[in-house]
């Protein structure tokens, strides 16, 4: 019976030590700029979300 060989998919990880020449300069400079956002605003909707349910389970 003749069977087809499926074919597989591969993804590598691209090697961030490897990044030379004015792309990977490029590249570095962007990833450097990027801000990390702090988690305040996660923690501070959480507890009122966390509020808001504790409300209502004592009100009913």
């Amino acid at each position: 019976m003749g069977g087809r060989v499926k074919s597989i998919k591969t993804y590598s990880k691209p090697n961030m030590a490897n990044l030379h020449g004015r792309i990977g300069e490029q590249i570095l400079k962007t990833l450097r700029q990027q801000t990390v956002k702090s988690d305040g605003n996660i923690r501070k909707a959480a507890e009122e979300c966390k509020a808001r349910i504790l409300a209502g389970r004592s009100n009913g």
